[in-house]
């Protein structure tokens, strides 16, 4: 498969990934500005919307590798360590829980004898190491938006303001406002969402006369051949 290939596909994966995390966040039932109470979670929209964020996160996982090899000449110890720390939360916290959210939580909700082990954020009432395990998560996906972010911009590959939007996705997830129907999904997956789809959107649109970069994106040299299309 060639690199323009691999290019195209990454493109599509990163554009579709927020296509289906924005409409899961859109359709996220919010009941009494709680998103993830008993009856929230028993709402026939839940399963749905989680199932939809899940989808996306499948994609967008199956797209950032792409997305680093284009940067990785020029990304360093930074763009490294941003994009594992963003890939690795995305693999195992966020699609962990949505996974837990699209099939288990609705069923414990709809049934009046497990109903009450939920608690308001959707965790389970005695586990303390689940809860310690989406706190770290939350922080290495954040960092890792905000290194990844500021290596995109550094790298001069992809359009600087889809970098900038990554790194700033961070402080929209710290804005205490409160749960609401559509909002609420809009500040959780448009920012992210729209900076990884305008980088899909670039891969996928490379020009066909541009050659593959003549050196390995882990070499830690600069390519030979930028695309205009991506600066």
């Amino acid at each position: 498969m060639s690199r323009e290939t691999l290019d195209r596909l990454s493109g599509l994966a990163l554009m579709a990934a927020f296509v289906l995390s924005l409409t899961g966040g859109l359709l996220h039932p919010i009941v009494d500005h709680e998103s993830h109470s008993a009856t929230s979670i028993s709402h026939p929209g839940f399963p749905v919307a989680h199932l939809l964020v899940f989808l996306g996160g499948a994609f967008l996982l199956m797209g950032l590798p792409g997305l680093y090899a284009r940067i990785a000449p020029r990304a360093g110890i930074l763009g490294l360590v941003g994009f594992a720390l963003y890939f690795l939360a995305n693999a195992t916290i966020v699609q962990g829980f949505a996974a837990y959210e699209a099939f288990v939580a609705p069923v414990l909700a709809s049934d009046p004898a497990t109903s009450g082990v939920l608690e308001s954020d959707g965790a389970l009432t005695a586990s303390a190491p689940f809860a310690l395990l989406q706190g770290l998560g939350g922080v290495a996906l954040m960092l890792g938006m905000l290194l990844l972010g500021i290596s995109i911009v550094r790298s001069r590959i992809f359009p600087a303001w889809a970098g900038a939007l990554l790194a700033a996705a961070p402080v929209v997830l710290l804005v205490p406002v409160p749960e609401t129907p559509v909002l609420t999904g809009l500040l959780i997956e448009a920012p992210r969402g729209l900076a990884v789809a305008a980088i899909g959107y670039a891969l996928f649109n490379r020009r066909r006369s541009e050659g593959p970069s003549e050196v390995s994106p882990f070499s830690g040299k600069e390519p030979t051949r930028v695309s205009n299309q991506l600066t």
